[in-house]
């Protein structure tokens, strides 16, 4: 046998190259950078420490010095958030918080693989528990099985106040593990915090 070095891809990162100089390129064609190490001031004790720190490890993570865990989450930073865990090719940096542009090609990713509607689309809107769960579902493709009626059974007390449409949606997630309520209740109207959203985007990694 004859032994070659070879190179392979890494599919963790972009593999588009700048063709004049040989720079690696992120899907926005600017300079691709490696993930930073996140650290937060404000997590210390937090019920959700373990999962953002996991996370974080690999590159999902909101680029700040401090993690808000308790703020509502806002539909924008979900987008990206999602983005992150999907990778679609683009290395798994989490875009910046304050850049308008990244955020208008995060949602036509989004519009375009199905997980968002263009009718949905409210970037500063708070997220509630019912809809993250109805994101998460469309990134399992199970969205179609999801929107059958009459075939579910939901256990959480509060099952009446969760919308028609989006029964099926949290009975899913439920049964994967993506979702769990606290003392049989789900709050599907109750905004989500940035420490409940990582906490589903660990639990949907674990599928």
């Amino acid at each position: 046998y004859e032994i070659k070095l070879v190179y392979a891809l890494d599919y963790n990162k972009p593999s588009t190259f700048d063709a004049n100089t040989g720079e690696l390129l992120g899907y926005d064609g600017k300079p691709y950078k490696e993930p930073n190490q996140y650290e937060y001031n404000d997590i210390k004790g937090h019920y959700a420490e373990k999962y953002i720190k996991i996370l974080a490890d690999y590159g999902i993570a909101f680029d700040e010095s401090e993690f808000k865990p308790d703020n509502k989450i806002k539909q924008k930073d979900f987008m990206k958030l999602l983005s992150t865990i999907m990778n679609f090719g683009y290395g798994i940096n989490m875009l910046s918080q304050k850049d308008d542009k990244q955020v208008d090609e995060i949602y036509k990713i989004m519009i375009r693989e199905g997980i968002v509607k263009e009718s949905e689309k409210a970037p500063d809107s708070e997220v509630t528990r019912e809809d993250s769960v109805k994101f998460l579902v469309r990134m399992l493709k199970y969205d179609k099985v999801a929107d059958i009626k009459g075939i579910y059974n939901c256990n959480f007390k509060d099952k009446d106040e969760i919308g028609e449409n989006l029964l099926g949606y949290v009975v899913i997630a439920d049964g994967v593990n993506i979702v769990k309520g606290s003392n049989g209740y789900f709050y599907p109207k109750k905004s989500l915090t940035r420490a409940e959203a990582i906490v589903l985007a660990y639990n949907y990694l674990q599928n």
